[in-house]
């Protein structure tokens, strides 16, 4: 793509690509998927490993059709799901401890 930009030194025409990152629909598909199972009763309790805020709405739902939700936090993510954490049953905490050693991989 040319963006019509020219190189100070060469004075030739910079072709750049320009990246953009695009959600593929994941936290909609998530979201479709713990409302229709929540819905059909299909699972005792729903896991949801995330800190985005955007759950908190499915979260309540879920909730209110008697289900339960447990939200898995990595240690030093939890001050970023506050919202989300104020919505579901339970929270639990994985230390940075338990997953430290998997960083390096």
């Amino acid at each position: 793509m040319r963006a019509g930009i020219k190189c100070p030194k060469c004075n030739q025409d910079i072709v750049n690509t320009f990246v953009t990152q695009v959600d593929k629909g994941t936290d909609v598909n998530i979201a479709v998927e713990m409302l229709k199972h929540a819905y059909n009763k299909a699972y005792d309790v729903a896991i949801l490993i995330s800190r985005d805020a955007d759950f908190a709405g499915v979260v309540k739902i879920i909730k209110d059709l008697g289900q339960n939700v447990e939200l898995v936090l990595f240690e030093d993510s939890k001050g970023d799901a506050q919202e989300l954490s104020e919505t579901v049953d339970n929270v639990t905490l994985i230390d940075k401890s338990e997953y430290s050693s998997l960083e390096r991989l």
